[in-house]
């Protein structure tokens, strides 16, 4: 699913217009892509948007490993709604950005909360804002703390 995102995203007008624009696109939820130094970032996984659990993405944004900075997550999206949340981004921040500011500039002078106001408006009851909440760590038989199942690639069995 991430490589066909990914190919989607290469022909959209957004981001053919901004060809500067550093997208990674990655299915793994742990940083794989490298998302977080992205101007738009979107790792991928079960993701929880209004209660229901969908496949999805978490949704980066301001990243510049030139300048050290670490982009933030600002919400999670449904696969079916990463192009048409990537052109709502890219076209928040062509309003938004002063001449020749890269979206992590933009990102760090305006702050999240305008992006997440503009995906607010556009996306009601498909996004969700923030990252997704984390699942508690599970004690094992002995008692010890452990990673949730299913995390980092692992097969497990549901009955």
């Amino acid at each position: 699913p991430a490589q066909k995102v990914a190919h989607e995203l290469l022909s959209t007008p957004a981001l053919r217009r901004n060809a500067q624009l550093r997208v990674h696109v990655s299915g793994c939820q742990n940083a794989c892509a490298q998302q977080q130094i992205a101007d738009l970032g979107f790792s991928g996984s079960k993701i929880t948007i209004h209660g229901e659990g969908v496949l999805g993405y978490q949704v980066w944004v301001g990243g510049d490993l030139t300048t050290d900075r670490v982009g933030t997550v600002i919400g999670r999206v449904a696969e079916s709604d990463v192009v048409a949340i990537t052109e709502a981004l890219v076209g928040a921040w062509e309003a938004l950005c002063a001449p020749s500011e890269s979206m992590a500039d933009t990102v760090e002078r305006v702050g999240t909360e305008a992006l997440r106001g503009h995906l607010r408006a556009v996306f009601s009851g498909r996004w969700e804002p923030g990252p997704e909440p984390e699942e508690p760590e599970l004690p094992d038989v002995l008692g010890e703390r452990r990673p949730p199942a299913g995390r980092h690639g692992e097969l497990r069995r549901v009955a």
